[in-house]
């Protein structure tokens, strides 16, 4: 079998396997995950790939409030460690306008009509 650099093998990487090193398996957490769900500054949490288990969203009012909850994030049962990045400022807001007109004039050459497609509003949440 072929051996990725540090010696992983390529069957292993999904079991996210690391010689001396605890991590966190999400499907496994379950109260931890709602545990994590339940503090007020989490605003999102997603699964991820690589080196973290879990991408949290969250909103602190300066840099003492930011580091008592990463204290109370560690103290969650199975949570091992924390990293923390911070946002300075937001570069592009969400937005989804321009994949829904791509989708809908591609749909359009493919032959659709605009009776036949889902109807979105201008101005609604999804064309923005």
């Amino acid at each position: 079998m072929q051996q990725l650099e540090g010696g992983v093998r390529p069957d292993l990487v999904g079991e996210r396997r690391r010689v001396g090193e605890r991590r966190l398996d999400p499907g496994a957490l379950g109260h931890g995950l709602v545990a994590l769900a339940a503090f007020p500054e989490v605003v999102e949490m997603r699964s991820t790939t690589g080196e973290v288990d879990l991408l949290l969203k969250i909103v602190a009012r300066d840099i003492a409030d930011l580091h008592r909850i990463s204290g109370e994030l560690l103290a969650v049962p199975d949570v091992v460690r924390t990293s923390t990045v911070i946002s300075l400022r937001e570069e592009l807001p969400p937005r989804t306008r321009a994949l829904i007109e791509r989708a809908a004039d591609q749909w359009l050459r493919e032959g659709g009509r605009p009776s036949q497609g889902p109807r979105v509003r201008v101005g609604s949440p999804l064309h923005e």
